[in-house]
């Protein structure tokens, strides 16, 4: 008898799924939409509280209304739109979403997903940019383990997707750290920068003064030196002509022979 409440549960499942009874759905989703807004909208509240009723209902046109109405879009929103199975309706509130709140808590969506009968929404939440393969939650599962714990409908397809995503991100994050230029790149901003040559460093670094006095650099001393011993070697020459033993006084001082 179980054996027999599983087959009919699972036929069930398979007609569900089916195209044809998709594509039905569908039509009759875009029928009820082509009504309108219904009255009771034009007397809501235009709040993130009354966004997130709309949408756990399905309802296309009250999401529009407050979309218009400047209503953020977060990824709580994204999550409960993800659990109806309505790839339309997240589209439409992606298109909305601001890029900052697309990047906070990115993995509610698939959390939301996952496990139900949505397959066709998982596929679509990881081709997103926020969607992040390598993702673990505080049990340190993978989204793999998490479609595997679940145990939906769709476990299997949910498993082998999410694995292959996740080897993918695995070797490209392998391929990056292992590459030489990232490397090199990485030693050059650990590393300071010194000059070749450093004498000339401390030619043209002035020292700081100390205790308020005025301290000289080497260059500076260099310079003083020279000029000083320029200034004695000036004033040896002025002594030995005003002494007269010079080559200067010696010719001022000869008289021409007659």
């Amino acid at each position: 008898e179980a054996d027999g409440i599983r087959a009919a549960l699972r036929h069930a499942i398979e007609s569900w799924a089916s195209s044809n009874a998709k594509q039905q759905r569908e039509e009759e989703e875009e029928a009820r939409h082509k009504i309108g807004p219904s009255k009771e909208l034009h007397f809501m509240a235009r709040s993130y509280e009354n966004l997130l009723r709309l949408v756990t209902i399905n309802d296309r046109n009250g999401v529009r209304e407050f979309l218009d109405a400047r209503v953020p879009v977060d990824n709580q929103v994204i999550a409960v739109a993800a659990k109806t199975g309505d790839q339309y309706l997240v589209n439409m509130l992606l298109a909305e979403m601001h890029e900052k709140k697309a990047h906070q808590k990115p993995e509610k969506p698939m959390l939301a997903v996952l496990g139900t009968s949505h397959f066709e929404m998982v596929k679509m939440l990881t081709g997103l940019d926020q969607f992040k393969p390598l993702w673990k939650n505080r049990n340190d599962q993978t989204w793999a383990d998490i479609a595997d714990e679940r145990n939906g409908p769709n476990w299997r397809q949910e498993r082998e997707l999410l694995q292959r995503l996740i080897d993918a991100a695995t070797a490209v994050k392998a391929r990056r750290s292992s590459s030489p230029v990232t490397k090199r790149e990485s030693v050059k901003r650990r590393l300071p920068q010194h000059p070749e040559n450093g004498d000339e460093s401390d030619e043209g670094d002035d020292p700081k003064p100390k205790n308020n006095r005025r301290l000289m650099s080497r260059r500076a001393i260099r310079v003083a030196s020279g000029k000083a011993r320029s200034d004695n070697h000036d004033s040896d020459g002025d002594y030995t002509s005003d002494t007269g033993t010079g080559p200067t006084a010696g010719t001022a001082e000869a008289e021409p022979v007659m």
